[in-house]
């Protein structure tokens, strides 16, 4: 795969596509190199983990992986984001959360954090079997 090959797919996974993002003016919620931060960061998380490999975006092993765990990375800094710029707002007597859907993102969060984390454990079950025949 290649980080074309990956983006799109993730950019499917998560509909992040201008003309379906009213809310953000027609614009995608993730730049490129945020994409492509979440592929390195993803790589790099999965060849740390026991067994440790060496795989690169060329050869890396496992799309599911790739995939939900770029989702999953994307999403984690888009927390943090929302979760500093946090603002309440209270006029007359009525509340406006500005960023409510923190708690919708953060669910979202969990299911692909879980999602990424069985696939890898998964992967590196088979991984280790196989190693010994």
């Amino acid at each position: 795969m290649t980080y074309n090959d990956v983006i799109k797919r993730v950019k499917k996974l998560i509909n992040d596509f201008a003309e379906e993002n009213r809310l953000l003016r027609n614009e995608v919620e993730f730049s490129r190199k945020k994409y492509e931060e979440a592929i390195d960061e993803v790589i790099t998380d999965f060849n740390e983990q026991v067994p440790r490999t060496s795989y690169t975006i060329d050869n890396f092993p496992s799309e599911t992986c790739l995939l939900y765990g770029t989702a999953y990375w994307l999403l984690q800094g888009k927390i943090f984001l929302k979760s500093r710029n946090f603002v309440g707002i209270k006029d007359d007597g009525i509340y406006i959360n500005a960023e409510e859907n923190i708690v919708i993102y953060e669910r979202l969060r969990l299911y692909l954090q879980k999602e990424y984390e069985r696939r890898v454990n998964s992967w590196k079950e088979r991984y280790n079997i196989e190693q010994l025949f």
